[in-house]
């Protein structure tokens, strides 16, 4: 029997591109009345090249359907128009339908929404594929050759992937099933058995004699074995390790984590098709194995199928096993350091930064044990490309279930060996994935890399050297030279903090001339408590030294003696802490003072019993603190507009009727130049507040307080609708609260605020304020103590506040923290929706 009358015998399994007779129920495409000029670029092609179109000018190729004819007959092959990598439209070129290994021609029918585009059929002409006697043998015996030289490579011995395959190795398991798909002699189907066998492997296929022929034709069309050559002149291949890589997680080192992130990486080479962006071998295999398995789709070519699936899969598989076997990623890093901030008379020593360790990771390997659908993704074929109606679909199903279930390719006791194993779960072969915590021992595996100038590295032995105080940000990674550019790191933030000096009163201070003036020396985050305090004039003794318990800190008292003589006023006292002790006492130390300025003469300071703003009409009654005996003031007030504004002789003001800020000024008799001011708001009190944080203001309209967001506790919310940006809470105890009618002083301290008892947060753009300060690793204030003087009046569901002290203040975008004074001003409405009380709305 001839072949082309073996192929016309068969045709009742019509695989894919097989003539058959169109169903007459199918829709018929109607032509338009206007042609489109659609034009073939190469109309003389071998079967599965790429055909490439000019379409007109307004014609998207998206949705356009290509039927191919047969003596101006449908058959159940079509295919939809794609894009390749240069944006050109294409499709690919089939077989010739009557004879595959013959010259013919096909025709096109182009369609859009089952309108025919083309009033006439295209016709394309397919060539024969030239002879290639020996191809198929060819790249068998390389492929072997290929596995062998991986398998070696890895540690192993290619016996480890024959016989029984007891105990077979997670790692082996690609290799085996390629091994037995092209070296098998016992089982059912194999490309050695296809080779040495007279009689068709598979039911229905022409004759081994024909599927050689055709295959050897294939092969050689698509350039297999010179991609074969590529692969055996690689140069990336790298010599023989010494031993078989390491089970399990047990006994890893970095060294074969490298050694398998290489081989992973050496592989993914083959399998990053991307046309775009991977890699040039991974774009050719593609292109390859996808001519391949496309050109296995013609009738009755059950035994071809079969060969170039089993060579595609050999091929690919056994470098997807690789890549997926193998560890290819980092899924985290940590390393100990000894601590992240340090004093600056404590930072003698590097820190160590020890004890790394990585989480490793491989992706786990499984396919299905259906060649088919191995096929199906070794080849990318997608229903994009060459598409089949009804009848060629189940054409395809029962080649699928008589030929092409990857377990021909084992021995009965082979799958029970690697089902015993756990290879083998159900339909599905499997390496499960594997997740490794590894110690990182050796310094020459990581970097380390600062931020910031308060330390440096000094070589890669694992320490941070102390500088200067102030800020720095750690990095420790891993080196990606040792795997395979894969990179793991971690950041931490080191601080060293200098010491805080501050004095008690601060800034300037006013004093009757030939007085003792008691000054109190404020230290924190000091370890010595040596105080040297010099004045330009009068003179100084040092008193006792108080300490809370609180580490690191106290106060140094200090009693100053002032000249008598006027004339020597003003001058300067200034305080310093004196220490050597690390980085204090190196070149980039720097002074740790304050000052004072001491001034003669009379001072004032207006005080009131009440607080917050007026409504007009009201009336509050404002007092002054004199520094002399004669303690007669002048009391002035001025608008907005600087024009003078009623005020009582005894300080009484009465809100007039226009809103607004007014200024209060109180003057001394005795001492014209000394005076004091405070600001007051008139009108608009309800739900109104300000806050004042180093010299910034910030108002708002939105005040309410409620006692039942958290048990026995008040909180207060200030907001502002018109910026949501600006915000302030307050949470203190409900035991604060003063009843309605009275008024109610408290100080909120920094150790109660630390236990819970009391919270304020804040925010402005880029800034965040909390108190009371965070604590450090040491369980100390940082940077310094927060202390807030809290001073409440309620009426009826009226609650006012007054609060100042000092707030902690955190760039959002540096991190960089400092301490800030603040005053705190409300007047806010009682939330409470289960009794009615509705707040500021």
């Amino acid at each position: 029997m001839t072949f082309k009358k073996l192929l016309i015998s068969t045709l009742f399994f019509c695989l894919t591109l097989v003539s058959c007779e169109k169903d007459r129920n199918d829709p018929v495409a109607e032509p338009l009345n206007d042609c489109q000029p659609i034009e073939v670029i190469n109309k003389s092609v071998f079967p599965s090249d790429s055909i490439f179109l000019s379409l007109p000018q307004g014609l998207p190729a998206n949705d356009i359907r290509v039927d191919f004819l047969m003596n101006e007959t449908p058959t159940d092959a079509f295919m939809m128009i794609e894009l390749d990598s240069a944006n050109r439209p294409y499709l690919i070129a089939p077989f010739n339908f009557s004879d595959p290994l013959s010259a013919g021609e096909i025709g096109l029918q182009f369609s859009k929404n089952e309108t025919v585009l083309n009033c006439q059929d295209i016709l394309i002409s397919i060539k024969e594929l030239p002879k290639a006697d020996g191809y198929l043998e060819n790249v068998v015996t390389r492929l072997i050759q290929m596995i062998d030289k991986r398998i070696r490579f890895l540690g192993y011995q290619p016996e480890d992937v024959k016989g029984d395959l007891n105990n077979l190795s997670a790692e082996l398991l690609p290799f085996a099933l390629s091994y037995a798909l092209l070296e098998g002699e016992e089982a059912n189907f194999s490309v050695h058995k296809l080779l040495n066998s007279e009689e068709p492997l598979i039911e229905g296929s022409i004759s081994n004699e024909a599927t050689i022929d055709l295959t050897n034709r294939l092969l050689a069309h698509v350039g297999f074995k010179e991609l074969l050559v590529d692969e055996f002149d690689d140069k990336a291949i790298r010599k023989r390790p010494g031993g078989v890589m390491a089970k399990g997680c047990e006994g890893l080192t970095p060294e074969e984590i490298g050694r398998q992130m290489r081989i992973a990486a050496d592989a993914f080479k083959y399998l990053d098709s991307n046309p775009k962006t991977g890699h040039k071998k991974g774009v050719r295999l593609q292109k390859t194995s996808d001519a391949l398995i496309l050109s296995g789709f013609v009738p009755a070519l059950g035994g071809l199928s079969g060969a170039t699936g089993a060579l595609v899969f050999a091929y690919k598989k056994v470098y997807e096993g690789l890549y997926q076997t193998n560890f290819t990623s980092f899924s985290g890093f940590n390393y100990q350091i000894d601590s992240t901030a340090l004093l600056e008379e404590l930072a003698c020593d590097p820190l160590r930064y020890e004890k790394a360790t990585v989480t490793v990771k491989t992706k786990g390997w499984s396919l299905d044990r259906t060649i088919w659908e191995t096929v199906f993704q070794a080849g990318g074929l997608a229903a994009s490309k060459i598409q089949f109606k009804e009848t060629g679909v189940k054409h395809i199903n029962a080649t699928r279930d008589n030929a092409f279930n990857i377990t021909t390719a084992f021995t009965g006791k082979q799958l029970d060996n690697l089902a015993g194993s756990g290879h083998l779960d159900g339909e599905t072969f499997k390496v499960e994935p594997k997740s490794c915590l590894v110690p990182i021992n050796d310094y020459k595996y990581l970097y380390a890399k600062l931020t910031g100038e308060a330390f440096e590295l000094k070589g890669n032995e694992g320490y941070v050297y102390p500088r200067k105080t102030g800020e720095a940000g750690l990095e420790v990674g891993l080196r990606s030279a040792f795997f395979a550019g894969n990179t793991a790191k971690k950041s931490t933030a080191l601080k060293i903090k200098p010491v805080q000096i501050n004095t008690d009163p601060s800034g300037s201070v006013n004093v009757t001339p030939g007085e003792s003036l008691p000054v109190k020396v404020l230290l924190n985050d000091a370890f010595e408590k040596n105080i040297k305090a010099e004045a330009d004039e009068g003179s100084v003794q040092m008193l006792n030294f108080e300490s809370d318990g609180t580490p690191f800190a106290g106060v140094q008292n200090l009693l100053h003696l002032t000249p008598k003589d006027e004339s020597k006023y003003p001058y300067i006292l200034t305080v310093e802490h004196l220490s050597n002790r690390c980085i204090r006492g190196s070149e980039f130390a720097e002074r740790r003072l304050k000052t004072l300025q001491i001034k003669s003469g009379v001072t004032v300071e207006i005080f009131s019993d009440d607080f917050g703003c007026l409504e007009t009409g009201d009336k509050r009654l404002f007092q002054a603190l004199v520094s002399d005996q004669n303690k007669t003031v002048t009391w002035q007030a001025f608008n907005e507009t600087n024009e003078n504004v009623a005020i009582g002789v005894n300080g009484e003001f009465t809100a007039p009727e226009e809103n607004g800020t007014y200024l209060i000024i109180a003057t001394s008799e005795a001492d014209p130049t000394a005076s004091d001011t405070t600001f007051l708001e008139v009108g608009n009190c309800y739900c109104n507040w300000n806050v004042v944080i180093g010299g910034k203001a910030f108002v708002g309209n939105e005040a309410n307080f409620n006692e039942t967001s958290f048990p026995g506790k008040v909180t207060v919310e200030l907001s502002n609708d018109s910026n949501a940006d600006v915000f302030f809470n307050l949470i203190f105890n409900l035991s604060d609260l003063p009843v309605s009618g009275t008024r109610f002083s408290t100080k909120l301290v920094q150790d109660k605020g630390n236990e819970g008892e009391w919270l304020v947060i804040g925010q402005s753009p880029n800034i965040i304020y909390n108190a009371p300060a965070g604590l450090d690793a040491e369980d100390k204030p940082s940077p310094s103590p927060t202390n807030l003087i809290m001073d409440l009046s309620l009426r009826g569901t009226t609650l006012k506040g007054h609060i100042t002290g000092n707030i902690i203040q955190t760039s959002s975008v540096s991190g960089a923290q400092s301490s800030q004074p603040i005053e705190i001003q409300f007047q806010a409405e009682e939330l409470n929706p289960a009794e009615g009380l509705w707040g500021c709305d």
